[in-house]
């Protein structure tokens, strides 16, 4: 099977003022078609090829030697369905996922000691363009509508750095909106140490992930398969890691 396609991408930049830019952008993608997992009815087909667009406007700015970015998106691309025939599920392609939404992130440091990396998306997933449109308007399975976080690490001293991490994910919905998962929140922390052993540079690390041991399910969708599923989360881990520099 042999197919064509242009894909342009192109983009502009703006700066107003030294530390003030506003961007827009357009990308186009063309991915080779993908073969079909064996559990199929036609297991070994190749799907036709895939085309993404995605279209972004934003603008950043710079305060100090912190970067905060704010852009708006809207991305459409090809999307697969799994069809029952007797029984027997063959999977092809079918309509398009489309997602808008807006997303924030900041990124710098503060001071010498203390940096930030973190930001929020908010997203409205939704199936387009489905056969005699069955699907159109459901939100996309496994695609959460609000997702934040916000980590920070802060240097103690020359050889002792701490960590922290808050993770939030919003409510998804599942099989074609027949099931719902519910939004949780993480939080990890962790502390890292540098020293040296005849000279050579060593550090430890120690964290704790899910430190609240937050009880979740975690959403997600096969992003060729098109296969739903919910993953129990990670309890209370702790790890502990040792680096060193030859």
């Amino acid at each position: 099977m042999k197919s064509r396609s242009i894909s342009p991408t192109y983009g502009v930049v703006y700066r107003p003022f030294e530390n003030f830019a506003i961007f827009a952008g357009h990308t186009e993608s063309f991915a080779a078609g993908t073969r079909v997992p064996t559990y199929y009815v036609n297991g070994g087909e190749v799907l036709s090829p895939a085309k993404t667009k995605q279209n972004e406007i934003g603008i950043k700015y710079m305060w100090e030697q912190l970067l905060f970015t704010l852009s708006a998106f809207d991305i459409s691309q090809t999307s697969t369905r799994a069809v029952d025939e007797g029984g027997n599920e063959r999977l092809r392609t079918d309509g398009e996922l489309r997602n808008k939404g807006v997303e924030f992130s900041l990124s710098g440091n503060v001071d010498e000691r203390l940096n930030l990396i973190g930001g929020f998306m908010y997203i409205d997933a939704r199936q387009e363009k489905t056969e005699y449109g069955i699907l159109d308007g459901l939100k996309t399975n496994g695609v959460a509508n609000l997702s934040a976080t916000l980590a920070a690490t802060y240097k103690i001293n020359d050889k002792l750095t701490a960590m922290a991490r808050l993770y939030h994910l919003g409510s998804a919905s599942m099989v074609n909106e027949r099931f719902k998962t519910k939004k949780y929140t993480t939080v990890d922390l962790g502390l890292s140490y540098m020293h040296e052993i005849n000279d050579v540079p060593v550090t430890l690390t120690v964290k704790c992930f899910n430190v609240l041991d937050q009880a979740y399910w975690k959403p997600n969708q096969h992003p060729v398969t098109n296969y739903n599923t919910i993953i129990l989360g990670n309890p209370r881990t702790f790890q502990i890691s040792l680096g060193m520099r030859f």
